[in-house]
């Protein structure tokens, strides 16, 4: 496979420990989480009905994917509500696509 077709995803867990993980471009952060054994429960699958695969993006993530039009939807929104430890970089990992300049991008699993 074409290495171009890959970025690499850091989750910082809650005790600051890290995995690094490869992620097909086109991918949604939950199937890298499940593709790498991530533990978050990710309960509905994917069907944007709950808010277990809540993570919180770094800024530069965030901001990047917010120029894009890449936004929360009012859906999303509605359940992060519902998600502990919520900030304002926060997304659902079912909602948020890996694309190419998403490289080395970290995202942090709250506790």
């Amino acid at each position: 496979m074409n290495d171009d077709s890959k970025v690499k995803v850091t989750f910082v867990f809650p005790d600051e420990s890290e995995q690094e993980c490869e992620a097909d471009i086109g991918d949604t952060l939950l199937h890298v989480i499940r593709n790498n054994d991530i533990p978050i429960p990710c309960s509905c699958g994917g069907a944007l009905s709950c808010s277990t695969c809540h993570v919180i993006l770094d800024k530069s993530t965030f901001d990047l994917l917010e120029s894009k039009g890449d936004i929360a939807t009012d859906d999303e929104e509605d359940l992060l509500d519902f998600a502990s430890g919520r900030r304002d970089t926060s997304r659902l990992g079912c909602q948020v696509k890996i694309s190419p300049d998403m490289q080395k991008v970290k995202v942090i699993i709250p506790k």
